[in-house]
């Protein structure tokens, strides 16, 4: 645990955000019944030490790798709905927000109008993208 106090120490993450990467590297730890410091060297930690940057990217990298690491499903059905999410957005103009750890089964869409032309165009443009809507509520129900 001591080379991890090291990375917090070299971040300097604030309280919550520090909370809540060594509940995920303790987490690992126990799962895996592997020590703390096999898991940052599992997540990279050492490069991220050195990598250029500002700390808190760094640390915030850190625990994307932790939590990728710790919640392997969670993490790829969480890039398949934002890859969606993004596509949607691209070709309609609208967003798309999925609840949290996708608990649930719709999704709240929005966008910004100045116009009815743009409302008329968004309503088209979100038309033309049904299936991507439909696919981003079938993978919340998966």
């Amino acid at each position: 645990m001591t080379a991890f106090l090291e990375v917090l120490d070299t971040f300097k993450p604030k309280k919550n955000a520090r909370a809540h990467a060594v509940e995920l590297l303790t987490d690992i730890a126990r799962r895996d019944s592997i020590s703390p410091e096999a898991v940052l060297e599992k997540v990279g930690a050492s490069e991220l030490l050195v990598r250029p940057g500002h700390p808190l990217e760094n640390f915030d990298e850190l625990v994307k790798r932790l939590e990728a690491l710790r919640y392997p499903l969670w993490t790829s059905k969480k890039e398949r709905l934002n890859a969606l999410c993004a596509r949607l957005a691209a070709k309609s103009g609208v967003t798309a927000t999925y609840p949290s750890f996708a608990e649930g089964d719709t999704v709240t869409l929005s966008f910004k109008v100045k116009s009815a032309a743009d409302l008329t165009e968004r309503l088209a443009a979100l038309d033309r993208e049904k299936d991507t809507v439909e696919k981003i509520v079938r993978e919340l129900g998966e």
